[in-house]
């Protein structure tokens, strides 16, 4: 089952963060899974691919750059493959035996619909001149997420490497209780993230949470 919201005015984002779409502006899915059918480890990795292949459908050769911020943010990039400003993003839930698998595309917005704070950090398909329909793409997204989530895990990781926009960027996380800083080196978005920090290379869990970004080296 699939759940489109035609405005949002409580979303939610991970690590409580509010996920802003009062004003109908973008997509707002919800897609309803049985947690036997989908491997919910990496579900929230095959939704961030679906958010990206439903864009590049619905845009084609309009489409921006774009890439996917770990573990499962779709951002514009640079033409170093940094994520710039986030365009999109996925909250995975479990409730009653399903899975509810949240993903908001910011469609229509322009620079003075979102709040102050967020102004230098989000970006909408029509601040990137290639708006499209809200329900075509919520369409693509709804049919790419269920196709995605039945690949194998194997799959869904090779997928989600070739749009890494965190790797090479100087970044802060939260591991365990303590804020650790230094240059992505490599992420298995399953398993770990290397980073190189000023005392040498350090593996953080791939529960770690991203707290800030810099820039890239």
């Amino acid at each position: 089952m699939a759940v489109l919201a035609a405005r949002q005015t409580a979303g939610r984002g991970r690590l409580g963060r509010r996920w802003v779409d009062d004003q109908g502006l973008g997509v707002a899915l919800t897609l309803v899974l049985s947690d036997r059918d989908v491997d919910v480890t990496c579900l929230s990795l095959a939704c961030g691919i679906a958010a990206l292949d439903a864009v590049g459908c619905v845009l084609g050769a309009r489409m921006p750059p774009l890439g996917l911020r770990w573990p499962n943010d779709l951002m514009l990039v640079d033409a170093s493959g940094r994520g710039v400003r986030k365009l999109g993003g996925v909250l995975i839930e479990r409730a009653e035996g399903r899975v509810l698998a949240g993903i908001g595309i910011n469609v229509h917005q322009q620079p003075a619909d979102f709040p102050p704070h967020l102004r230098d950090l989000a970006t909408s398909l029509t601040c990137l001149h290639a708006a499209c329909s809200r329900p075509r793409l919520a369409g693509e997204m709804a049919r790419a997420a269920i196709a995605w989530s039945r690949r194998s895990r194997e799959q869904v990781v090779e997928r989600w490497k070739r749009h890494d926009a965190l790797r090479g960027v100087a970044t802060a996380f939260e591991c365990g209780g303590r804020r650790v800083e230094g240059v992505v080196e490599l992420i298995e978005p399953l398993e770990f993230i290397e980073l190189r920090t000023a005392h040498g290379l350090e593996r953080l869990s791939a529960a770690t949470a991203v707290r800030g970004e810099a820039s890239r080296s």
